[in-house]
């Protein structure tokens, strides 16, 4: 593995986890001022172990999906990751520990979105990419060249 793979591999886990905490955040405020209640940020422990594994996973998926398999047209490979990113956080529902702690639905919600969103917006950056240079690539920064 390259040392430019594992850093547009990195960064991309790393921008989806700060971006679903913060979404996390958001939405919980959004709930406690709708239902008139105080607000007391907290985030487990569990739920931030949980998110690391979760995102570099669906990374990884995004970048073998996009950046290994190139045999297969863009919706195939973009519907391969879809599947396999829903039925990871449909799997993690089914983990004891993220179940016995409050909001996990939401947590999970909010980092569904989050992957869904950000392989959405990668997807389609990778596949102009490629259209406009003829080569195709995972690594972020070669985006807007």
């Amino acid at each position: 593995m390259s040392t430019q793979f594992q850093m547009s591999w990195k960064s991309i886990c790393t921008i989806m986890f700060m971006t679903t905490t913060c979404l996390y955040a958001i939405v919980s405020l959004s709930l406690s001022l709708l239902m008139d209640e105080g607000f007391y940020f907290y985030i487990p422990l569990t739920f931030v172990i949980h998110l690391m594994i979760l995102t570099l996973v669906v990374s990884g998926v995004w970048m073998v999906s996009f950046g290994y398999i190139k045999s297969y047209g863009f919706v195939a490979r973009y519907l391969l990751f879809l599947a396999v990113t829903a039925a990871l956080f449909a799997t993690s529902m089914l983990v004891p520990i993220i179940n016995f702690s409050e909001g996990h639905y939401l947590w999970i919600a909010c980092g569904f979105i989050v992957s869904f969103g950000m392989g959405t917006g990668l997807s389609i950056q990778s596949e102009k990419h490629f259209k406009a240079t003829g080569k195709r690539s995972v690594l972020l920064w070669e985006f807007n060249k």
